[in-house]
């Protein structure tokens, strides 16, 4: 399958793409899942180690 992507210059690439995914409800599974891990795991250094929803407690004083 070849996906249409522009790119920063504002040039049109076409981007060979193997898609795991068979049907639009596996992508918003997946989709769902890595974004519940990215703000919930305490991987990002750049926010010192926690997680984005605890930095937002953190702020929000919860």
């Amino acid at each position: 399958m070849a996906l249409l992507m522009y790119e920063q210059s504002g040039r049109r690439a076409a981007v060979n793409v193997t898609m795991p995914f068979a049907i639009i409800k596996e992508v918003e599974d997946y989709a769902t899942s890595w974004l519940w891990t990215y703000n919930n795991d305490p991987h990002n250094m750049g926010l010192g180690g926690i997680a984005p929803v605890q930095k937002l407690k953190q702020k929000l004083g919860a």
